[in-house]
């Protein structure tokens, strides 16, 4: 009865169903679309000795429901391993796996470009190391012709509106110009096309 009550979750989230088609309106709208019943997509970490990025991972895998992701961490293995014991994290070489390097962004990169990570999240490296090999990556892949530009978008709740806020570009371009401008417009529209919100207000600051 003692185990049973210690490993009762305190804070569970339920999986939110919405209509088929209806717009995207709270970040659990995202989380709850981000939840497969099957495999999990990987997500690589540069530099997993990294408190922040442990804890989202760990709510993103371990903590209530739904799972989103599994984790690969790069970096540091005694540093993370102590870090993962601490934060109470599996390292089960299922959902959480450690791979031991100096170059963590390389491997980080290298996992993106194998076809194995879906996506790359930062951990204890530099933003501008991570961007760098990013955009190594992707000149090698033909990926960044004319017109080419990489914003940032964030997603919100604001208590009491039942809307989700977008802020682009706060992260990636400090000094855009015009042309550069319609790009990160451009960017963000996209995004929320994709969740199924067809005409945002747009605020310019």
């Amino acid at each position: 009865d003692e185990e049973r009550l210690l490993s009762t979750p305190i804070f569970e989230m339920p999986l939110l169903r919405r209509r088929k088609g209806s717009p995207f309106r709270t970040t659990d709208d995202i989380i709850t679309a981000a939840h497969r019943s099957g495999e999990l997509p990987v997500v690589a970490i540069a530099g997993g000795e990294n408190e922040e990025a442990l804890l989202a991972a760990k709510l993103a895998n371990h903590e209530g429901a739904p799972k989103i992701a599994k984790f690969v961490l790069y970096g540091k293995y005694d540093k993370i391993s102590h870090l993962a014991w601490e934060l109470d994290i599996p390292l089960d070489d299922e959902n959480f796996i450690i791979v031991d390097t100096d170059h963590p962004v390389q491997g980080a990169i290298g996992l993106l470009e194998a076809g194995i990570a879906a996506t790359v999240m930062k951990g204890s490296v530099m933003t501008s190391d991570l961007l760098k090999g990013f955009f190594r990556s992707l000149k090698s892949q033909g990926k960044t012709g004319p017109g080419f530009l990489l914003s940032h978008i964030v997603f919100f709740d604001i208590p009491g509106r039942p809307k989700l806020i977008g802020v682009t570009d706060a992260a990636i371009n400090p000094e855009p110009d015009l042309p550069a401008r319609f790009r990160i417009l451009d960017n963000a529209l996209d995004v929320y096309d994709l969740l199924g919100i067809k005409k945002p207000k747009v605020a310019v600051i």
